[in-house]
């Protein structure tokens, strides 16, 4: 099938209307940088989160370890956990 020269005019004005309505460049860019910041808030919402799990985790290894004796003595035979 041969497309005829008024064909492929209204293929060209058809994409040349897509286009028009495709964002701009600098609309893209901005969407872009709109999406690094909330992903960079988000790493820092998440890094936050950590630190705060890790002082958990460390505290509570602390108290393991603090009373690690009285377990170790509570697990012998006689004791109360067996």
């Amino acid at each position: 099938m041969k497309k005829t020269e008024e064909d492929i005019s209204k293929t060209v004005a058809a994409m040349a209307k897509e286009l028009e309505k495709a964002p701009s460049g600098a609309a893209i860019i901005e969407r872009l940088l709109t999406g690094q910041v909330l992903l960079q808030r988000e790493n820092a919402e998440q890094k936050a989160m950590i630190g705060a799990l890790t002082d958990q985790v460390a505290t509570l290894t602390k108290l393991v370890d603090s009373h690690q004796h009285a377990i170790e003595i509570l697990s012998k035979p006689g004791g109360i956990v067996q």
